[in-house]
């Protein structure tokens, strides 16, 4: 809906420009003021245009491609950014304690990703300095309760100590604190300088 792309112009981007394979929200942004091309078929669109772009947002789509179509779509990706320019990618997290739901909720999703296998799909395309952050220590409960806030706070850390202590259990040797657990993965990777052609 055009979200992201206000955020990044906001924030300063002077050239922003989207696509999207469905009409109506493509048509919405357009209804906005934003530069947005609909597209059939997106690394048709990506391919057609290489090295034109120094940073791609790829919020919320990745899960929506078929599992065999992943990391051709990222190798065209990979093409359309200039050299050491940036890709920001969000996906569902398989590390979440509700991830089934999250995954399943949307009958178009075709996947989601651990923080190995979004590093995976982003290194078997090419792309290099692959960082996935939102793990780390969980520090330490909410100690003043009497706000409604704090109260969900000390709910949230009790599940993630929980989760925590289940994989941890389930899987020996594992280290807890380096998985994620958020309900989405947020991966940022950036091209070699010497894009492959």
């Amino acid at each position: 809906m055009g979200f992201a792309m206000r955020s990044l112009m906001q924030a300063g981007f002077k050239e922003v420009e989207g696509i999207d394979v469905d009409r109506s929200q493509a048509e919405f942004c357009i209804s906005k003021g934003l530069k947005v091309a609909l597209v059939a078929d997106t690394t048709q669109f990506l391919e057609a245009h290489p090295a034109r772009f120094d940073l791609v947002t790829m919020l919320d789509v990745l899960e929506h491609i078929p599992v065999d179509n992943q990391v051709p779509l990222l190798k065209s990706l990979l093409k359309a950014l200039t050299p050491g320019s940036k890709v920001i990618i969000q996906v569902p997290n398989a590390n979440s304690p509700v991830s089934s739901r999250w995954r399943y909720n949307d009958f178009t999703h075709h996947a989601s990703f651990t923080e190995n296998s979004i590093r995976f799909v982003l290194a078997n395309a090419g792309f290099v300095n692959i960082h996935v952050p939102g793990a780390g220590r969980l520090g330490r409960p909410p100690a003043k309760l009497w706000t409604s806030a704090a109260r969900y706070g000390l709910r949230r850390w009790l599940v993630n100590w929980w989760w925590r202590q289940v994989l941890q259990a389930e899987v020996p040797g594992l280290d807890p604190s380096s998985i994620p657990l958020g309900l989405n993965l947020m991966a940022i990777a950036e091209t070699p300088q010497q894009v492959p052609v």
